[in-house]
Order: C-alpha cells, then sequence, then structure tokens
C-alpha cells in the first residue's frame, strides 16, 4: 500500500481519482491534512462486515485482517454501548449489522431509531447494489447482504444534512474525530474518509461537522453518513494502521465495515455469438454456449482469462479453439482499467482483443457485453459477447 497527500476536495476530485484506481486493484489511499481516506471501485470491492474477536484489540485483529486478499481496509463502525478499560472483551454496538443477509447477533439494546440511516449492500454490485436509507436496514426489501445501521447523516441524496438530523455533532468542534462511509454515484466510488481526533488541540486541516458538509457538498457527493467518532475513529489498509484509536476505544470497538476486493467469473448461461467473418473456415453460423472466463483486478490494470469456449453449435471444441488459433487458457490485459462508468474495457492477448461493458445489477453480480474480435491467419473473426456474472471470490 502507499499513501499519497492528495487533496480530498474540489468538483473534480472523484472524476480524476478514478484513473488513479487503475495502479493498485481498483483502490486508491489518500492523505490530507488530518483526513486519511480509501477510495474503492465498487465494481469490484464489496462492502463487508468485520467483528473483532473479543479477545484482540481492533486494530491488531483488523490488521491481521488487512494483511492479505480479499480484505483491503478496515475502519470502525458505529457507537457501541460499553468500554473495556484493561483490555479487551465484549461490547455490544448499538443498531442493526447485518453480514451475509442475516443480522448478526451481538447487538444492544438500542436498534436503529428511525432518524438515524444505514450504509449497506446487496448482493449485486458496484452503484445500483450500494443502499443508503433510514430506520432499520432489516426492514429493507430485497433484503441486504451487508449493512451497518444506527449512523448519522452528513449527505443525503446530495443535500446537506439538516441540524436536527446531525443532534449532538453540531456542537462538537473540529478537533472531534470523524468516520464517514460515503458515494460519489456519477463516478462509482465508494469512500472511507476519517479525520483524526485531537486530545486537546484540533489536528491541522479538521473541520466541524458543517465545514465537512460543505467540502462533501462540493465534491459532488451523493450520500454520506456518520459512524462513531471522537478517539474511536480507525483506519487499517493493507496490513498498516492509518487512524489509531484510543487504548480502550481499540479494547472495545466490536465492529467495523470492510472493504473486500472480489473478481468476476462467467456463469453457465454465457456465451460467444458469431457476427461475422473474413475466415473462409468460420463463414457459417457459430454460438459457443458455456463459455468460462475469470476477470480481475490488476497492478496496474486488470486481466482476463479465457478459460474454455464451451460447447460449440456445429462442429466440435477442439475444431473452433484451433481455427481459432487459440491456447487455453487464455491471458488478457486491460492497461487503463477499471475504466470509468460506461465506458468498456479493452483487453488484448495474443490475437484477440476484446471490448467489455460491465452492466451491475442490484441484487446480481450483472452482466457483460461486448465484442470480441480473433485474427487468425486467414481473416477476422467476430463475436458478440454475452456474459452473466457471479462472484470470484
Amino acid at each position: 500500500m502507499a499513501m499519497t497527500a492528495l487533496p480530498f476536495s474540489g468538483p473534480t476530485f472523484f472524476r480524476d481519482i478514478r484513473a488513479r484506481l487503475q495502479a493498485d486493484r481498483g483502490m486508491f489511499v489518500g492523505s490530507d491534512g488530518a483526513y486519511r481516506y480509501v477510495c474503492v471501485d465498487p465494481g469490484f470491492y464489496r462492502l463487508g462486515v468485520f467483528v473483532r474477536p473479543t479477545s484482540s484489540t481492533f486494530t491488531a485483529s483488523a490488521k491481521t485482517a488487512t494483511a492479505g486478499t480479499p480484505v483491503r481496509a478496515v475502519a470502525n463502525g458505529q457507537v457501541f454501548d460499553d468500554y473495556q478499560f484493561t483490555s479487551p472483551g465484549p461490547v455490544a454496538w448499538q443498531g442493526e449489522v447485518i453480514s451475509g443477509g442475516a443480522v448478526l447477533p451481538g447487538g444492544g439494546a438500542a436498534g436503529s431509531a428511525p432518524m438515524h440511516r444505514y450504509a449497506a449492500q446487496w448482493p449485486g454490485i458496484s452503484v445500483p447494489a450500494l443502499a443508503f436509507g433510514t430506520g432499520s436496514p432489516s426492514t429493507v426489501v430485497p433484503p441486504l447482504r451487508s449493512a451497518f445501521g444506527r449512523l448519522v447523516p452528513l449527505i443525503e441524496a446530495g443535500a446537506r444534512a439538516t441540524a436536527a438530523q446531525l443532534g449532538s455533532w453540531m456542537t462538537k468542534g473540529a478537533r472531534t474525530g470523524k468516520t464517514v462511509y460515503g458515494l460519489c454515484a456519477a463516478e462509482a466510488v465508494l469512500f472511507v474518509l476519517v479525520q483524526e481526533h485531537g486530545t486537546f488541540l484540533a489536528p491541522t486541516g479538521a473541520e466541524t461537522v458543517t465545514d465537512l458538509m460543505t467540502r462533501l457538498f462540493g465534491m459532488g457527493v451523493d450520500q454520506a453518513m456518520l459512524a462513531d467518532g471522537s478517539d474511536s475513529v480507525a483506519l487499517l489498509v493493507d496490513g498498516t494502521t492509518l487512524v489509531t484509536p484510543a487504548g480502550y476505544k481499540d479494547n472495545s470497538i466490536p465492529v467495523g465495515p470492510s472493504l473486500e476486493l472480489h473478481g468476476l467469473q462467467l456463469t453457465a448461461t454465457s456465451s460467444l455469438v458469431l457476427t461475422g467473418s473474413t475466415d473462409p473456415q468460420f463463414a457459417g453460423s457459430l454460438q459457443l454456449a458455456g463459455v468460462r472466463a475469470a476477470l480481475r483486478l490488476t497492478a496496474p490494470g486488470a486481466g482476463l482469462v479465457l478459460e474454455d469456449l464451451g460447447t460449440p453449435s456445429s462442429g466440435t471444441a477442439d475444431q473452433v479453439r484451433n481455427g481459432l488459433g487459440l491456447t487455453l487458457p487464455m491471458s488478457m490485459a486491460a492497461a487503463d482499467a477499471p475504466p470509468r462508468p460506461s465506458e468498456p474495457f479493452l483487453f488484448i492477448g495474443g490475437n484477440v482483443q476484446a471490448r467489455l461493458l460491465l452492466s451491475p445489477e442490484q441484487t446480481t453480480d450483472g452482466r457483460i457485453t461486448g465484442s470480441m474480435q480473433v485474427t487468425t491467419p486467414r481473416g477476422q473473426v467476430d463475436f458478440d459477447v454475452l456474459w452473466d456474472l457471479e462472484d470470484l471470490p
């Protein structure tokens, strides 16, 4: 992990950050004064749930969890019921936490009151699968895959929260630590922003929630929710602690969001359909059903491994593969990836070039459409790509 000093501000920040996501598997880690932040592409990162083992501190266990994939980042979660002053121990969180589609046991008596918010994800990918709303996440239909309740709004649907919604946060000074989960939908960037807590004085660059709202509003943020703050704030990325909570809070923080890197693989319904050919060997109609491939973000760019062409509508699989001059599995690379929303990946490898558009969905892992061109000694063979996706951990 490399943390880069870069102002977290301005109307073009999220558009500019898209290019920086390409260097490190869809993630950028930055610092700006008192702030530390992580930006990810939610097409390949899932909002997960990290639960602290009761015998360990939050940072020690999160450091271990983020030392390898798929979990790359962990932050502190919502407010909790009690403190463990001398050593780590069990602590109940307030509000609901959902993991794997089920409400986790371990929450305290305080539920997600009507004034509180949640940050969550449905089983799908990218912006359509991210959910920010009011009340208890367990009441949402269709059911959520993961969620954190009892949050406080900063920005909702692009608008600033009111003083009434912010409650006691309006009286807290700039020195108070803050953890924010947020989304810029237009650029498909999910972020976690953490301001360090100042014990006596405000850290350089620290802000009140009013000033922070102004900053986020000016950046074009659609949703931003406050988690627990003060000296509970914590952020760990790739096994490195970027923001450390107070010792007794480290013993106590029970839960927090994780950002988990995932790949995508094709379902059994995926196919390639011949649309044109200057190669006389592929002059007729042809459909390849049950194509197998896997797509992962790399550093830099992305990789696509074409594993199997599936079952052809005419001829044999060996005849098609040999006619196309392919040796499987075949690896292809896209340098400028992940691309901006609604822009295709351009994968190149061997004698194949593919322009592939990822279409995310709310409750499934989406679909890839586009075209694939194979150059043979006799001409060019063109296919339409129709690939349904599922998660590849």
